[in-house]
């Protein structure tokens, strides 16, 4: 499967979303609206990454390819539940205009 889906992101930002998915992912599964919930609950824990000129990228992964992440970036050689890699410290990302360049 492979789409996108532009969903609100409050009220002034539109959090654009493509859809591609690798098997093996049991059929059925509705990754709009998966994709959906995440973005409210980022919404909802991290108000300030609705700034027009950040991207947000979120990938749904098996315990194989998460613990080669893991592995690779963090020296940790087990799955996990989360990972995140951000691309500015949060005072920078507090800190940034909404408008101005990419």
């Amino acid at each position: 499967m492979s789409g996108g889906a532009g969903l609100s992101f409050f009220t002034e930002h539109v959090l654009d979303l493509e859809i591609d998915l690798d098997a093996p992912w049991p059929g059925g599964t509705d990754w709009e609206a998966l994709a959906a919930q995440a973005a409210q609950a980022l919404a909802h824990v991290a108000p300030e990454l609705a700034n027009p000129r950040l991207s947000t990228s979120l990938i749904f992964a098996g315990d194989k390819d998460v613990q080669a992440l893991n592995r690779d970036w963090r020296g940790k050689d087990k799955p996990t539940n989360v990972l995140s890699f951000p691309m500015l410290e949060r005072e920078d990302l507090l800190a940034l205009a909404a408008d101005g360049p990419p």
